[in-house]
């Protein structure tokens, strides 16, 4: 037990006093605060290298809507109900590691209601024009610059193709996060 919390399997412990002050803040005006819960099947851990080798995966997804009059005033009420939604998705995302699926009823789920989302190409094309339309203006320029500059403008051209080529290889062979409390650093205990 870590300040009198049960520890998570699966997930960090809920900082609250973030999510207190933005209820007491929005709840006037924000009608719902809304939990999401994605998991993958087979055990498959993604990282950003594989979504841009085009790797596909299979993904579950629970959203859930909570009415803000279901949010508690006080922030100790407050504290006990994310610590108490915390839980209940750990024990979503057990369930799902055991099962390859979510529960489709029971007391984790319920007015529970599936709904397959058909594959939509259109964000994959938008996606390639525009990077062609982007990649186009950039080579212009990097041409223009590499056939008609001073070599210190070429040095300084060549320094920044190297330097998008280095950040984006960092960003891409970044892995998982690693945390100073939670669920990561129990497991290397």
């Amino acid at each position: 037990m870590e300040n009198g919390l049960t520890p998570l399997k699966h997930h960090l412990v809920p900082r609250t006093k973030g999510f207190v002050l933005m209820t007491q803040g929005l709840r006037e005006t924000v009608p719902a605060v809304y939990d999401a819960t994605l998991c993958f099947r087979n055990r498959q851990d993604p990282k950003l290298v594989d979504y841009v080798s085009g790797n596909s995966y299979h993904a579950d997804l629970v959203i859930r809507r909570i009415p803000m009059e279901l949010v508690p005033g006080s922030e100790v009420d407050c504290s006990e109900f994310i610590h108490q939604i915390f839980k209940e998705k750990d024990d979503l995302v057990d369930y799902h590691l055991k099962n390859n699926c979510f529960p489709c009823q029971g007391p984790l789920l319920r007015d529970y209601v599936t709904k397959k989302i058909p594959k939509d190409k259109s964000a994959l094309y938008i996606g390639f024009i525009w990077s062609t339309v982007q990649l186009g203006v950039l080579f212009y320029f990097l041409l223009v610059g590499l056939v008609t500059g001073t070599w210190i403008q070429i040095t300084f051209t060549v320094l920044i193709i190297g330097a998008i080529f280095g950040m984006t290889n960092l960003i891409l062979d970044s892995g998982t996060a690693k945390s100073s409390y939670g669920a990561e650093s129990r497991k290397n205990k």
